[in-house]
C-alpha cells in the first residue's frame, strides 16, 4: 500500500497507456481496449451475487467512493446497520463469499459492510442478514438459537452478531468454544451482554459433555440449551456460491469505474499496477480501506484515483520455508495468521518463536472482520505510531521489498522503512509500492516476543504496544 495523497493536478484525468478512454465503445459493459499490463479485456461495471440475486451496477448508481453498506440499504436491505461507521461495532458486518485462486476453494469472510468499498465486491457473492432467514420463509439455525438463548435485546447488533457466526458456519461446521468467541471479537453489544449470546452459538460446539461454564440463563421462565440437545447444524443446506463466479466461468479482469469525483481502477498485474502509478503518481492505494474510509468520513478526504492491488498475483503470494515466511504486501492480516498457525504447530518450537511473537499481536489486532479485509501492506505503509504489528516486524528482523514503477525492487529491514522521530514518515519514495515481506525463523537461542497494553482485550487501540527480540550466545558450557 502507498501513502501517497490525493493529485489535484490535472494530470490525474489522463488514463495510462493501455487503459481505454470512457469515450470509447463497449460491448456488454466489457470495453474493447486491452488493459494495462495484462493483455485482458477492461470491465466498466460491477458483477456480483447478492443473497443468491445476480447483480450488475454501472454508472451512474455505481460511485467508488460509496460503501457496500450504503447500497445495501438502499435496496431496502436495512437488517445490516449503520453504527459507528469505522469498522469497530460490527453491527454492519456481513458475508462475502469468494473464490481464492491461491488456495482453490471458496472462501467465506465476515467484513464491516461500513467502510467496505462497493466496488471491492465485484466477483463476489455478498449474503446478509435476510439472506440467511427470514420469519415469513424461516430462520436460520444460528438466527433461532440466538432468540431461544435470549441473546437479543435492543435488537441492533444482532444483525452482525448473526453474520460473523454464520461466516465461522461456513467456513468450519463444528468450530471449537474459542472459536466461536474469536469469530465475534469485533461485534459489540451493549445492552444484551455477551454470555446469551456465547451460549446461543457455542450450541454449534461438538458436544464435550464437560463444562466449566454456567449457563446465563437457568430453568423456570427461560429455556435452557443444553450440549447434544439441538439436531446438528447442515452446512449443505446453505446458500451455494454462483457457478457464474467461478474463474473458469468468468475470468478475472482488470477493472476501471468511473464516478463523479472518482475512478477505481483495479489491475490483475504488477505491471498493470506499475503503469497505474507511473501515470497517477499520487493516487491512492486501497484493500481493505480500513484506514481511507475514516478519513474520507471523517476527516473529508477525497482521492481522484483509488487504485485497488487485491486482485495483483504477485502481492497476494505466500509461502513458508524452513527459514521464513514470505508473502505478498495484499495478504490479510488473517491470512497470515492462518500460515503462521500452521507454522507453529508443523515446525519446531524454537524455530518458530518469531511467529509466535507476530500471532500474539494479531490476537488482538482489531476485529475479525478488520483483519479479514486489512492487508499487511496497508498496516506497514499507514506507519500508524498504534500499530499493533509493526513494533514486531521491526524488532524480529522482518524485511519488506519495494518495488519501483519501472520494476527495480530494493530489500530492507522493516526498521529502515520507518524515519525515526518523524510522525507517520517512511523511505518509501514516491515512485515506489511495498511488494512483499518476509519474515526470518528463529534459531535456537533467538527469543521474540509481542507486547500490547489496551482499555480492553479485544477490538481495541494499543496504549502501548512493544515487539521484543533478543539473541543469545553460546561459549563452552556458558549462555
Amino acid at each position: 500500500s502507498s501513502p501517497s495523497q490525493s493529485n489535484p493536478s490535472a494530470s490525474a484525468t489522463m488514463p495510462p497507456p493501455g487503459y481505454q478512454d470512457s469515450s470509447a465503445p463497449v460491448k456488454g459493459g466489457v470495453s474493447t481496449a486491452g488493459a494495462a499490463g495484462s493483455g485482458k479485456t477492461e470491465v466498466n461495471q460491477l458483477y456480483f451475487f447478492l443473497n443468491g440475486e445476480e447483480k450488475i451496477v454501472s454508472a451512474p448508481r455505481l460511485q467508488p467512493q460509496s460503501t457496500l453498506l450504503q447500497f445495501l440499504r438502499e435496496e431496502g436491505l436495512t437488517g445490516t446497520k449503520l453504527g459507528c461507521g469505522e469498522g469497530g461495532c460490527g453491527a454492519c458486518t456481513i458475508t462475502v463469499a469468494s473464490y481464492d485462486n491461491d488456495r482453490k476453494k471458496v472462501v467465506h469472510k465476515a467484513i464491516n459492510a461500513c467502510i467496505a468499498p462497493l466496488c471491492s465486491v465485484d466477483g463476489c457473492h455478498v449474503i446478509t442478514v435476510e439472506g440467511i432467514g427470514k420469519i415469513e420463509s424461516g430462520l436460520h439455525p444460528v438466527q433461532q438459537r440466538l432468540a431461544d438463548a435470549h441473546g437479543s435485546q435492543c435488537g441492533f447488533c444482532t444483525p452482525g452478531f448473526v453474520m460473523s457466526m454464520y461466516s465461522l458456519l461456513r467456513t468450519n461446521a463444528t468450530p471449537s468454544k474459542a472459536e466461536v468467541e474469536h469469530s465475534v471479537d469485533g461485534n459489540l453489544c451493549r445492552c444484551t451482554g455477551y454470555r446469551p449470546i456465547l451460549d446461543a452459538f457455542k450450541t454449534f460446539c461438538p458436544a464435550t459433555g464437560e463444562s466449566n461454564e454456567e449457563p446465563a440463563h437457568g430453568g423456570g421462565c427461560c429455556k435452557e440449551i443444553k450440549d447434544g440437545e439441538i439436531p446438528p447444524y447442515a452446512k449443505t443446506a446453505e446458500l451455494p456460491f454462483p457457478t457464474q463466479l467461478l474463474p473458469e466461468n468468468r475470468p478475472v479482469a482488470p477493472l476501471k469505474l468511473e464516478g463523479d469525483i472518482c475512478t477505481w481502477y483495479r489491475p490483475t498485474s504488477l505491471s498493470g499496477l506499475l503503469e497505474l502509478k507511473a501515470q497517477f503518481n499520487h493516487a491512492k492505494i486501497v484493500v481493505g480501506n480500513s484506514e481511507l474510509e475514516i478519513e474520507r468520513k471523517f476527516r473529508g478526504s477525497n482521492w481522484e484515483v483509488l487504485v485497488c492491488t487485491s486482485h495483483v498475483q504477485e502481492m497476494n503470494v505466500i509461502s513458508a520455508s524452513d527459514g521464513s515466511v514470505d508473502f505478498g504486501a495484499t495478504v490479510s492480516l488473517n491470512r497470515l495468521k492462518e500460515v503462521m498457525e500452521n507454522e507453529v504447530a508443523t515446525k519446531p518450537a524454537h524455530t518458530t518463536r518469531t511467529y509466535t511473537a507476530v500471532l500474539q499481536q494479531l490476537r488482538w489486532f482489531a476485529g475479525t472482520p478488520i483483519r479479514n479485509a486489512g492487508s499487511v501492506g496497508g498496516n506497514v505503509a499507514n506507519a500508524s505510531p498504534i500499530s499493533d504489528l509493526n513494533p514486531v516486524l521491526m524488532a524480529c528482523g522482518a524485511t519488506v521489498t519495494l518495488v519501483k514503477v519501472t520494476g527495480e525492487q530494493r530489500t530492507i529491514p522493516v526498521r529502515d522503512f520507518f524515519k525515526q522521530r518523524l510522525y507517520r514518515q517512511t523511505t518509501m519514495a514516491a515512485d515506489e509500492l511495498i511488494l512483499s515481506f518476509s519474515v526470518p525463523a528463529t534459531t535456537e537461542l533467538q527469543y521474540s516476543q509481542g507486547y500490547k497494553v489496551s482499555r480492553r482485550r479485544d477490538d481495541d487501540i494499543a496504549i502501548v504496544t512493544a515487539g521484543l527480540h533478543m539473541e543469545g550466545a553460546k561459549a563452552g558450557s556458558d549462555y
